[in-house]
């Protein structure tokens, strides 16, 4: 009987850390990322990707042009001084 009882006290105090341990485990649960949540964020990161991805673009057109532009205006003006 008495290792009946000391078995069950064991059983008893692992149930209760068991207990603990559930309770610490839903406190966070509120806090954790669900599946609509990652995917929310991924069609974010896609949507700043893309318009990065334009101004990028955008940016190299306007940096071409400018080269190209200063080429000629360096030409012309070596063509004027000569």
């Amino acid at each position: 009987m008495e290792d009946v009882l000391r078995r069950l006290g064991s059983v008893e105090s692992a149930v209760s850390e068991i207990k603990a341990q559930v309770a610490s485990i839903v406190s966070v649960m509120p806090h954790l990322a669900t599946k609509a949540d990652v995917n929310a964020l991924k069609a974010d990161i896609n949507a700043v990707r893309s318009e990065v991805h334009a101004r990028e673009a955008s940016l190299l057109k306007w940096l071409i042009g400018t080269c190209i532009a200063s080429t000629a205006l360096a030409c012309t003006i070596a063509k004027l001084l000569h």
